[in-house]
């Protein structure tokens, strides 16, 4: 039975040189043409702690509509494009707009889609919604960015 190594191509890919006391290279095995190729990726794993540290403490609530009002905000369904979409076959978006700043062609929603969420930071007085559909989204907390509000 003939028996296999690894060695050669671990010494020759990583070039390792071996000496003895003398300085003088030592052979342990024979060279070989091939080099090993580390296919395995070590696991990694990306944590956004950036949101934490920016801000020390987060409390957030749901919140409804007439809540949502009370901030000069409304909940509006625009027609997706594919500059605004966010999966395939996507028909709607929905967007936070300002009272006095109008989006072209929205509708104002009177009810909260289902599996979505109007969400409000109450330390920090920021308010953004959550949910697949909506614009701008950040795949990654599955919602749009924080938008600041006045405290009343």
């Amino acid at each position: 039975m003939k028996k296999l190594s690894i060695i050669p191509e671990l010494i020759n890919s990583e070039s390792i040189k071996i000496l003895d006391e003398n300085d003088i290279p030592v052979t342990i095995c024979q060279k070989s043409q091939f080099r090993f190729v580390n296919t395995f990726t070590p696991p990694s794993i990306l944590i956004d702690n950036f949101e934490k540290r920016r801000y020390k403490d987060i409390e957030i609530k749901t919140i409804d509509l007439d809540y949502l009002n009370k901030f000069s905000y409304r909940l509006v369904s625009v027609k997706t494009t594919s500059r605004i979409r966010n999966y395939p076959r996507q028909n709607n978006s929905y967007v936070l707009e300002p009272h006095n700043k109008p989006i072209p062609n929205s509708q104002i929603i009177n009810k909260i889609p289902k599996d979505h969420f109007v969400e409000f930071d109450i330390i920090n007085y920021r308010i953004r919604i959550k949910g697949k559909n909506v614009f701008p989204y950040l795949r990654a907390q599955n919602a749009t960015p924080w938008l600041p509000v006045v405290k009343k």
